[in-house]
């Protein structure tokens, strides 16, 4: 616990006044964006520095901060202020007033497993790539998200996640995640952390301690009552949780100020996040009748490998052998599709290919692979040019439109591309009359002349077909859908556990 005297306050110098760490705030900042916005006169005095100074102090230790590199406290919280506001957020940690001496303890060793360098841990937390030097109090940690990503790999995650202590170490390991994630689209952002304290006074005569209503924080028991009940559910087998009446409040956690936006404007907001030990979640956040919902789709704690999935080895071989066209991946709701789209993509990966997925949203975090998040980090137009001028050996794409990543697809199939595209269809034949659809203002040439393969996942079966020559020839010439025989797969049905 970090101490000070509070002096010339009247009444209160028989006191004492103990800062305990509330947590870090996690920010995404972009290069520029610090210099830029502390030059701009147009920053604010936050509730950390109102705290502790004066408001009329804020625009002098701003400007002292754009000069120097060593800061004094009052400059140093204004930096603090700066980095929060100018920002992306990026979460929190929840330190649970935790002396600062244990939070340094256990922040090395989690980032110090994760990053596989204890010097780049010790920057995380202490800062050094800002170039400011701050108070004790209000220290300011720091890397790009392109060394994070550099330094984070499958190994060293496990390995971390493998010490986990089960508290807000298991968030610190999620936010190395993203940064890693994110380094794909934004690779010079630097991921900040903030600290972020609150005021406990005690009184030498009474001894009593009061803590000061400071720096608001996520509630420990709230977060483990969830986190109970999302796991009860996900025991129960549930595809999907609907959460109602909490709704607002959990939105306010999950939903950035950009999404939040978007929700009020569009009454849609589709996004996904990592919840501790529970992995990954996709939630489709909608506005009904004046009512918010929020649906959550687990992913699971583990990424997924076609190993886990149960396909059928003649299903794996065609999957994994294919290096040309469309690969198209059906089924309805909840069959895995996403999962298989995942664990293809990281197969890819591993195999030394070059691989880009352009998702909406980010549902898993692959190692090794330039995910992009449609609208949050590219448009569809961008990403598909990015795509064609790119070294890429793979282009996928799982988008909830699917008549944009079936065109997409078959775009980047015409320019020698493996592209891996997944849609929303029960059977192969349907998923075929439904691409036939969807390529009918080329004349279905892209189609006959690229298409792969068509991989239909169901909860208990699936089915795989590799188009004939014939069914070719008919997509060519005929605007009619193909007859049964020739969309008839080389195996009707075969067992799956995906």
């Amino acid at each position: 616990m970090f101490r000070v005297r509070r002096v010339g306050s009247p009444g209160v110098n028989d006191s004492t006044t103990s800062w305990s760490l509330s947590g870090l705030a996690v920010r995404f900042l972009e290069p520029d964006a610090l210099p830029k916005g502390l030059m701009s006169g147009d920053l604010q005095p936050g509730r950390a520095f109102l705290r502790h100074f004066d408001a009329d102090q804020f625009e002098g230790a701003i400007e002292k901060t754009v000069h120097t590199g060593a800061l004094d406290e009052v400059s140093a919280c204004a930096l603090g202020d700066a980095v929060m506001q100018l920002g992306t957020p990026g979460g929190f940690l929840d330190a649970g007033g935790m002396p600062l001496s244990a939070v340094r303890g256990s922040f090395t060793r989690v980032a110090t497993d994760a990053l596989r360098d204890g010097a780049l841990a010790t920057a995380l937390f202490d800062g050094g790539l800002l170039d400011r030097r701050g108070s004790a109090r209000h220290f300011l940690g720091a890397l790009p998200a392109r060394v994070i990503a550099r330094q984070v790999t499958r190994e060293s995650i496990s390995l971390a996640r493998g010490r986990l202590t089960g508290g807000w170490d298991e968030d610190l390991l999620n936010v190395l995640e993203s940064a890693a994630l994110r380094a794909t689209s934004h690779p010079e952002d630097l991921l900040v952390l903030v600290p972020l304290w609150e005021r406990v006074v005690e009184s030498s005569g009474s001894g009593i301690r009061a803590a000061s209503p400071s720096a608001p924080r996520p509630a420990p028991r709230q977060k483990s009552e969830l986190h109970l009940r999302l796991r009860e559910a996900l025991a129960q087998g549930a595809s999907d949780i609907v959460i109602s009446d909490e709704a607002e409040q959990l939105a306010e956690q999950w939903l950035t100020p950009v999404q939040r936006d978007q929700l009020n404007a569009e009454r849609l907001v589709v996004t996904s996040f990592t919840l501790g030990d529970l992995g990954r979640f996709r939630m489709t956040a909608t506005i009904e009748r004046a009512r918010l919902r929020l649906t959550l789709r687990s992913g699971g704690a583990i990424n997924p490998s076609l190993e886990r999935l149960g396909l059928t080895a003649e299903a794996q071989q065609a999957l994994t052998s294919a290096r040309q066209g469309l690969v198209v991946l059906a089924g309805g709701p909840a069959s895995g599709r996403s999962t298989t789209f995942a664990a293809l993509m990281q197969h890819f990966t591993d195999l030394g290919l070059s691989c880009t997925t352009l998702e909406h949203p980010v549902f898993f975090s692959l190692l090794g692979v330039r995910q992009v998040e449609l609208t949050a980090d590219q448009s569809l137009s961008v990403f598909r040019q990015s795509a064609r001028l790119l070294p890429v050996d793979v282009v996928g794409f799982d988008l909830v439109d699917d008549e944009a990543g079936v065109d997409a697809g078959l775009e980047a199939a015409a320019d020698g591309r493996l592209a891996v595209v997944v849609m929303r269809s029960l059977t192969v034949t349907a998923a075929v009359h439904r691409l036939t659809e969807l390529d009918a203002r080329w004349s279905r040439r892209r189609l006959s002349e690229h298409l792969a393969l068509v991989h239909c996942q169901q909860r208990s079966s699936s089915q795989l077909l590799v188009p004939s020559e014939a069914l070719r020839r008919h997509l060519r010439g005929n605007a009619t859908p193909a007859p049964p025989v020739l969309l008839e797969p080389p195996s009707n049905s075969s067992n799956s556990n995906a």
